[in-house]
């Protein structure tokens, strides 16, 4: 996490948006993976804005889908789906047919395959 903090000073001081952006999820993901949720979606949704003002796909594609596997390994597959969906329609405008966008096809069939059964 200092190493990452020390990035992003960097990244911002050197105003590189797409350095800014990439460390920023990194850091998300680890608060993701550290249970700080609020904190995690906080700093996600600074990097899907950064993301989208610079027009990178993958990596709006990539934090769509952090977000959404972290909730459907906790089975809030309502969550789940559709920002795995988002992530899958990203993926097809740029790498259709790639074998990870189909690795995300599958898994957002599977989360949608749960929805369809608790229902």
């Amino acid at each position: 996490l200092a190493s990452y903090n020390q990035a992003l000073e960097l990244f911002r001081a050197v105003q590189d948006r797409l350095g800014e952006a990439n460390t920023l999820k990194a850091i998300g993901a680890l608060k993701l993976a550290e249970g700080q949720l609020e904190e995690a979606l906080k700093l996600l949704d600074q990097t899907l804005q950064l993301y989208q003002t610079i027009g990178d796909r993958v990596g709006q594609a990539n934090t769509y889908w952090t977000l959404g596997l972290f909730l459907a390994q906790r089975e809030h597959f309502k969550e789940a789906e559709p920002l795995l969906a988002q992530a899958v329609e990203l993926g097809n405008q740029f790498a259709s047919g790639h074998p990870v966008t189909l690795h995300m096809e599958s898994v957002l069939n599977q989360v949608r395959s749960q929805l369809e059964n608790a229902a």
